[in-house]
């Protein structure tokens, strides 16, 4: 079987295990049984060392089990590297004398979690890592927040443990061992943890630092990342300024959603945050939110409203707010020893005076000092689900998304960017884009779909999400990656009340998509304009711009035998391009009878767009429906008998429309024949239809019963006509 030295091809081994696995077979070729077993233990343990999968847990508790020995995790193992795995010297030696000691060499009858979580009771060590801290705490804020996310959530004997992390969008089990960094002369924990005898902070604190490589990794201020990566769920960021940020924060604590908000971070408001008792750039948790006076209502439209009366209803609101790293705390209205505290307040809020992990402020004041407000909208038992794609730069992909239930259900549709800061620190992030739309009807083996577009949005952000009630069924889902210089990995995931299932589609099954996504939002949600004046009421134009940055003009004929043919020209075009097929700053289109036409325009910067334009309409109509626009829409005149001055039976109906102007003579008498002479003494922009004598002028002859057209035609956008009229009746048999 292993006759001569020979490659052994492994999957899913990388290239470092591959090298080790054709050193052990070239020491020794003769001892063939010997490297068998020895192979076949190897194999086995990397097996358990490779990424992780949804039995790997399981699978290594019951290998440790099997062995009779405590797992040692070969991944992050208790060494300098991953303490520090940069070339950070000051670390290296700040760190040197720091020890790994599993959790039963220095704790005794120890258990993961509490019996009650206290948030104010997380003890930062010597790694700067408060925001990090400052999240979890805010979570432990309901403890099941918190235990959903641990594998285990009892003691084993092999020091086995491990949590579930979103990093970088993917749910994966983090496994750890319990050895953790610790003061060798005082043999306690030298980094983060909890009340005496609980390891829940260290265990999560020890798999967020083997997520990022090391604990050095995660002294990080990213909050957004941090919050995404410990819960799946969406966040959002307030603006400071909103009128009505009292209504974000009341659904956000009624619905138990994690806030969080920092202090201003500039330098010059540094020690002005200080005198005031508040840490700048940290992050804080705000727990809980009151009205002080049981019977106000603010408005609900406050569009009208000053802002002396903002500031008063701001007022009126109370925010309690945790402070996890900092024993000194608020040191204005309603801070502790505060002459607004009544006893009835007291014990409307559960005042304790002697918790010093939290605080109160009134909203005035805490849009005053904090900046950055952020709400992740966390659920109980929502289920997370992602699909990894390969984002090409300028391109997109597709993805359907099924929802398998009953009923309708609640969630979020989330697409990521993935991006290595380290590699690329000064890489700003692309602009992404995301479209929902219902897939209605889908043949793939003949290219054959149609869709109804329901919501979309862009952004340059790590992530953008929707939310939605879906509808049972199946749903295109449309993502794009623009203004990046590299290809990317992204993320597409869901967070929703049941588990979505998603499938990555080939987008050359699914021709024509954006066309097809923008007419069903054109006829959905499309401003119209019809071309009643120009008699073509069945020809409709919608045209609308995007949330997601698109812009569509979309013309839809209905008209039997009127022919649209419509040109547009863009003086000012910035941080816009014509999609293909049309290019530049202007295109030209027809649309025939029962034809559709669709322009499509994409916006190349998040900062906005400026867009002025003109146009022209002209309208090609069959000459019987011309002549029947004309006799109902057009101007009637007669012309007069010029001995008796009255008027005859011969009609003029003059027709102005987009496209022109025509007049239809039509002679009723039996005796009587016009010559007119129809002399355009100012013209343009028009031309004469047909063969004439002169460029600028019409001489018409019509007897009895006979009928004429005259057609000017428009030739450019901006035209216009004036006419002198001259003419004779005269016998028709003289």
């Amino acid at each position: 079987m292993f006759g001569k030295k020979k490659n052994i091809d492994l999957i899913e081994i990388d290239p470092k295990q591959k090298e080790e696995i054709i050193k052990l077979f070239s020491k020794n070729n003769g001892n063939y049984f010997k490297n068998l077993d020895i192979l076949g233990k190897y194999l086995f343990k990397i097996s358990f060392q490779s990424n992780i999968d949804s039995e790997s847990f399981s699978s290594l508790l019951k290998e440790c089990e099997f062995r009779k020995k405590k797992f040692t995790d070969r991944e992050f193992p208790p060494n300098q590297l991953s303490l520090n795995n940069s070339s950070n010297n000051y670390i290296n030696s700040k760190w040197k004398k720091i020890k790994w000691k599993r959790a039963s060499e220095y704790l005794t009858e120890y258990t993961i979690f509490p019996q009650k979580f206290n948030p104010g009771e997380i003890i930062q060590g010597v790694l700067n890592n408060n925001t990090f801290l400052s999240v979890i705490a805010a979570l432990a804020e309901n403890a099941s927040f918190i235990k959903s996310i641990f594998i285990t959530q009892d003691i084993n004997d092999y020091g086995i443990y491990g949590v579930y992390l979103c990093k970088d969008g993917k749910y994966t089990q983090y496994i750890i061992d319990d050895y953790f960094p610790c003061d060798n002369k005082l043999s306690i924990e030298c980094f983060s943890h909890g009340v005496k005898n609980t390891i829940w902070v260290q265990i999560l604190e020890k798999c967020y630092a083997k997520a990022y490589g090391s604990y050095a990794n995660i002294e990080t201020k990213d909050l957004d990342r941090i919050v995404h990566d410990l819960t799946c769920a969406p966040i959002i960021t307030l603006d400071n300024s909103l009128k009505n940020l009292y209504v974000n924060l009341e659904e956000a604590n009624k619905k138990k959603w994690v806030i969080l908000a920092s202090a201003g971070d500039t330098e010059s408001g540094h020690e002005l945050l200080k005198e005031i008792g508040l840490v700048p750039g940290n992050a804080y948790a705000v727990i809980n939110v009151f009205k002080i006076e049981d019977n106000f209502e603010p408005p609900e439209i406050l569009d009208n409203i000053d802002e002396r009366e903002i500031e008063e209803i701001n007022s009126k609101f109370l925010l309690e707010i945790r402070n996890h790293w900092e024993k000194d705390g608020w040191l204005g209205d309603w801070s502790e020893g505060s002459m607004n505290w009544t006893e009835d307040m007291k014990k409307k809020v559960g005042y304790d005076p002697n918790c010093h992990s939290s605080f109160y402020m009134n909203l005035k004041d805490f849009k005053h000092y904090f900046s950055k407000i952020k709400i992740c909208k966390i659920f109980q038992n929502y289920k997370y689900n992602y699909l990894c794609i390969t984002q090409k730069v300028d391109s997109y992909s597709l993805v359907k998304i099924t929802i398998n239930s009953e009923n309708k259900v609640h969630g979020f549709l989330t697409f990521s960017q993935l991006k290595n800061k380290k590699a690329f620190p000064n890489l700003d992030y692309g602009i992404i884009r995301i479209i929902i739309c219902r897939l209605l009807t889908c043949n793939e083996n003949n290219k054959e779909y149609t869709v109804e577009y329901l919501s979309g949005k862009m952004g340059q952000e790590r992530d953008i999400f929707e939310e939605n009630t879906f509808e049972p069924g199946d749903y295109l889902v449309y993502t794009e990656l623009n203004k990046n210089i590299i290809e990317s990995p992204t993320v597409l995931s869901t967070y929703a009340e049941n588990k979505i299932e998603m499938v990555e589609l080939d987008i050359k099954n699914f021709p024509k998509v954006l066309e097809k996504i923008y007419t069903s939002c054109a006829k959905k949600s499309g401003n119209v304009s019809r071309f009643t004046k120009d008699g073509a009421n069945e020809c409709i134009k919608y045209s609308n711009s995007t949330p997601e940055g698109y812009t569509y003009i979309y013309i839809e004929n209905n008209e039997k035998d009127i022919t649209l043919i419509e040109s547009v020209s863009y003086t000012k075009f910035e941080n816009l391009k014509l999609l293909e097929p049309f290019k530049g700053t202007s295109y030209k289109v027809q649309v025939d009878p029962g034809k559709t036409q669709i322009v499509l325009i994409k916006q190349l910067e998040l900062s906005g767009y400026k867009l002025v334009f003109s146009y022209h309409s002209n309208f090609l109509y069959e000459k019987n429906t011309l002549l029947e626009l004309t006799k109902k829409q057009g101007k009637k005149n007669y012309r007069k008998d010029p001995k008796l001055n009255i008027d005859l039976d011969i009609v003029v109906y003059a027709f102005q429309y987009s496209s022109g102007l025509c007049f239809y003579y039509e002679n009723n008498t039996q005796d009587r024949k016009l010559e007119e002479t129809l002399k355009l003494v100012k013209m343009i922009g028009v031309e004469i239809v047909g063969d004439h004598e002169k460029d600028d002028e019409v001489k018409i002859e019509i007897n009895p019963g006979e009928q004429r057209l005259v057609q000017l035609k428009a030739i450019k956008p901006n035209w216009s006509v004036q006419s002198n009229v001259s003419y004779f009746i005269r016998e028709a048999f003289t």
